[in-house]
């Protein structure tokens, strides 16, 4: 369901794939869990997202391994790598694929370039190849590889940012409820960047997110809260008079 909702929201055509964590140090998780060497957080899931450049996210997968795919089904990228299929299937959503350019941190490779092309008609740049072309001659890097890298890669990170600047704490030996806490943390971050754009737009004062985030908690508290009753109560509801 939520998947569904983020393709509703209207995407700019530079986006990027690429991973995101969430930490959880219990056990009972099965083979969902990663192990993560030179990292803070050792154990975490591995979630594969696709951001637009706006820092929204317009779709995710839950790396399980082989059965990581159960929910999608796969055609002419049956025959690729893991990397390439998670790539290849988040972006089949893209709703605009001839006007659009996917950047993508691990897993270019020619095969993934030519179905990309091909198949879904994006084109597809790899971070690592911009990278070592900045690292090559950072002084003489070519202006539109830079542009390039800057404007597909900043979309994730910002999401990232948004994210754990306000983090939902859910630590529970129950594998889910981080999951959980995490999606209701990108719920708000999403709305929230949406948000931002209307009001660019519109030319109206923008909400600070940490008041975004208030506001939300307030509204929603509200729902399940009887309606308060207007007038005198009536005799049936008095209480009794003391003798």
């Amino acid at each position: 369901m939520f998947r569904q909702q983020c393709l509703l929201i209207s995407s700019t055509y530079q986006h990027s794939v690429d991973e995101a964590m969430v930490v959880f140090k219990g056990t009972k998780a099965g083979s969902l869990r990663w192990y993560i060497a030179n990292t803070p957080d050792k154990w975490s899931f591995k979630l594969f997202c696709r951001a637009s450049s706006s820092g929204i996210i317009h779709g995710l997968l839950l790396c399980q391994g082989a059965s990581t795919f159960f929910i999608v089904a796969l055609t002419q990228e049956e025959e690729l790598l893991l990397g390439a299929k998670l790539v290849t299937t988040l972006c089949k959503t893209i709703t605009l694929p001839r006007l659009s350019v996917v950047c993508d941190n691990y897993f270019t490779s020619f095969d993934l370039v030519q179905n990309m092309q091909e198949n879904l008609g994006i084109g597809c740049i790899g971070t690592q190849c911009l990278s070592s072309v900045k690292r090559w001659r950072k002084d003489r890097c070519p202006m539109p590889i830079a542009h390039a890298y800057n404007q597909h890669m900043g979309g994730l990170d910002l999401s990232e940012m948004l994210v754990h600047m306000y983090k939902t704490l859910a630590k529970s030996r129950q594998w889910y409820l981080p999951l959980f806490g995490y999606i209701l943390d990108l719920c708000i971050s999403n709305a929230w960047l949406v948000y931002k754009r209307d009001c660019s737009l519109l030319k109206e004062t923008l909400l600070p997110f940490k008041r975004f985030r208030l506001a939300v908690a307030h509204t929603l508290a509200q729902v399940s809260k009887p309606a308060s009753k207007v007038g005198r109560p009536s005799s049936s509801s008095s209480p009794p008079h003391m003798s």
